[in-house]
């Protein structure tokens, strides 16, 4: 037996949601205000100083090999978190 299950649709202009048995239909106000939280939310400019991901690089080597690239950094890999490397205010974290 299916317990649960989501689904959303768009007719034309207009949007609808399945949650939970019911349909709902997703007003332009609730669009403009999701549209607003996300665009505060992710931006272009990052809120912490990180080097860019060299393409090929395996992620544990890339984590650490922060603290050689940005004074202050420790690099904590092989936690049970996976690689961590904090900084004074700023944290890159991969759970493995």
């Amino acid at each position: 037996m299916l317990r649960w299950i989501e689904a959303e649709v768009a007719l034309g202009a207009r949007r609808f949601f399945l949650l939970d048995g019911q349909w709902y239909e997703i007003g332009e106000a609730y669009l403009e205000t999701i549209r607003s939280q996300v665009e505060r939310l992710i931006n272009d400019t990052p809120s912490v100083d990180l080097p860019a991901w060299v393409l090929g690089d395996k992620e544990r080597d890339d984590n650490g090999s922060v603290p050689d690239l940005r004074p202050g950094y420790v690099c904590f890999a092989g936690t049970t978190s996976g690689p961590r490397c904090i900084g004074a205010t700023a944290w890159r974290s991969a759970t493995c």
